[in-house]
């Protein structure tokens, strides 16, 4: 069996037909994923999960198992686009079911319910109004959020992030082990007065708050929430207030499993350790770089030396701010 993959006369869907032979005749098959999940029980156009636009991509077996490739749209613009994958699954007769667009990428399923996640890895997002179509090359509005980056383009170093969230802007992650997290760290900026709520479904019950307040730079805000569990669960983010919100991250843990509070998100990369430089609690303490290299690295022998593994290294105030905003 041969299948085509191509980007169909909707432009935010991968489609698939098949042929017995490379010159056809080819039969349609169906669906293989919309960027904006539409044609998924309950989702059209006008109630679209993300925002829509053209995408390309193709299939391609990896270990065993197929994934489809695609992509979605950045900065506002049709011709910015941010590479996504999802498994699929061919039944014995060849048929490819349509795929629900989801955070797990190539991770082979939901992601640990603890750890620290970018929000560029927001399978859903949309404005208070909903969400449009990018059909121009460029088509900016002010009230719509989009995925953007500081900078331009490159291969390293990304700081992807969600910009513009304005009042009932909201993103969707899916999905993740949880098994009773109960401690949340936002990383935002921005104008944005107002308070974040958190959600397992997209208009389903609270179970935590963030308050957001206005600042210049990258600002940390940490909160105990109610235990969420679930072996398959989504996490929402809804902004309720005033001025303009951007999203670089989030951090999900238990209570009382943090580790060395001096860093966070060190790991064997000198890279990591100088972000982590840049986080010093106490904004008087003065060390040389050496010295917390140091620190992170007899933390990592100690890792490795515990048979049952530790936690990543965590920094945590609430609210707490760079050091460039401490001045």
């Amino acid at each position: 069996m041969y299948y085509l993959v191509y980007s169909s006369a909707l432009s935010h869907e991968l489609c698939y037909a098949t042929a017995r032979t490379p010159l056809g005749p080819w039969y349609f098959g169906g669906t293989i994923l919309s960027i904006g999940d539409v044609g998924l029980p309950g989702v059209t156009e006008e109630k679209a999960r993300n925002f829509l636009g053209n995408t390309h991509g193709g299939l391609c077996e990896i270990n065993g198992k197929w994934y489809i490739f695609y992509h979605r749209q950045t900065n506002q613009q049709r011709c910015a686009r941010q590479g996504c994958a999802e498994p699929v699954t061919i039944t014995y007769d060849g048929v490819i079911e349509q795929v629900e667009v989801t955070s797990c990428g190539l991770n082979g399923g939901p992601l640990p319910g603890s750890g620290t996640y970018e929000a560029r890895i927001a399978c859903n997002l949309s404005a208070k109004e909903g969400v449009y179509a990018y059909i121009k090359d460029s088509q900016k509005d002010k009230r719509y959020p989009y995925f953007t980056q500081s900078g331009e383009d490159r291969e390293n170093n990304p700081d992807q992030y969600i910009a513009n969230m304005q009042d009932g802007s909201w993103c969707g992650f899916k999905y993740f082990r949880f098994s009773g997290e109960d401690r949340l760290t936002v990383r935002t900026r921005g104008t944005a007065k107002g308070s974040l709520f958190i959600s397992t479904e997209q208009n389903g019950g609270v179970f935590g708050s963030v308050p957001i307040m206005p600042s210049k730079v990258w600002r940390e805000t940490t909160v105990t929430v109610n235990p969420v569990t679930g072996e398959r669960t989504a996490i929402y983010f809804r902004f309720r207030g005033e001025g303009e919100m951007d999203f670089m991250r989030f951090t999900l843990e238990k209570s009382g499993e943090e580790t060395d509070p001096l860093l966070r998100h060190a790991d064997e990369s000198t890279a990591s350790v100088r972000e982590a430089f840049e986080k010093i609690t106490d904004p008087g303490f003065i060390a040389p770089l050496q010295a917390i290299e140091d620190v992170a690295k007899k933390e990592r022998e100690e890792r490795n030396a515990d048979q049952n593994g530790a936690s990543s290294f965590f920094y945590s105030a609430s609210p707490s701010e760079d050091a460039e905003e401490r001045g």
